[in-house]
């Protein structure tokens, strides 16, 4: 199919030592009910715009350059978190943190991120 970026899995040595790796996509929200009256949902074709450009930039995202501590340090400060440690909370928190970064790209091309979901899939050595 034209346009559609193959999976990556990229390489991930946790803190613990862990070798893993993970592989993020975002695919088209379900389109969710705006939550005021003068706000609006994203149309289906913004959506697929958003969710093509967000795989984009997730299929050249830098991981190297994602601060672990700081990516863990933010997910533990969000309400209603599953209580997580150890590899899972790495492994979860970066992920949520290069999500996070890509929603700030997308609205910095004009793009709405509401729109869009991250699939993530992680396999680790055990």
């Amino acid at each position: 199919m034209a346009g559609v970026i193959p999976v990556r899995w990229v390489p991930w040595s946790t803190t613990s030592g862990t070798t893993c790796q993970f592989s993020t996509e975002a695919v088209p929200g379900a389109g969710a009910v705006p939550t005021s009256p003068d706000s609006s949902w994203p149309t289906p074709k913004e959506r697929r715009r958003a969710v093509a450009a967000a795989n984009e930039i997730l299929a050249a995202f830098d991981y190297g350059s994602v601060d672990v501590d700081e990516a863990v340090a933010q997910y533990q400060e969000l309400p209603d978190q599953p209580s997580l440690s150890g590899d899972d909370l790495e492994l979860t928190a970066v992920n949520g943190y290069v999500s996070g970064i890509v929603d700030q790209r997308l609205e910095q091309q004009g793009l709405d991120p509401r729109g869009v979901m991250y699939g993530t899939e992680f396999r680790c050595d055990q």
